[in-house]
């Protein structure tokens, strides 16, 4: 939604990325926060699953270690989204509060089109 700008309106712009997560520009000051544990959890999440494959190939489909390896897997997996989803919950909470500190009142966001897919 365009609209015009007023005298007393402040504006940051936004720029969402991979490595560097996001960096935020207000015509003085630059933040940004850089997606280090992030990118180091999905790599983990891209690596494990092939080692518990590994395991899955050897074990007896149906067995018990069949299904403790599923359930390993799942759990691993359930973990790693999970700490993705607090990490970017408390770097987006972050940016809000200095936002707000701020007295923000225009958000401006970069393209952010297939951000993720191209992981």
């Amino acid at each position: 939604m365009w609209h015009e700008k007023r005298q007393n309106d402040k504006v940051i712009a936004v720029d969402l990325g991979i490595l560097c997560l996001s960096t935020c520009l207000d015509g003085i000051e630059v933040i940004s926060y850089h997606g280090g544990i992030p990118s180091s959890l999905i790599r983990y999440r891209n690596k494990e699953p092939a080692k518990f494959q590994q395991m899955l190939n050897q074990a007896k489909k149906g067995s018990n270690e069949y299904r403790k390896l599923i359930k390993a897997k799942k759990k691993m997996l359930r973990r790693v989204r999970d700490q993705i989803k607090d990490i970017l919950h408390n770097i987006t909470s972050n940016f809000l509060k200095m936002f707000l500190q701020k007295v923000i009142t225009t958000i401006a966001l970069g393209d952010i089109t297939n951000i993720w897919g191209r992981l």
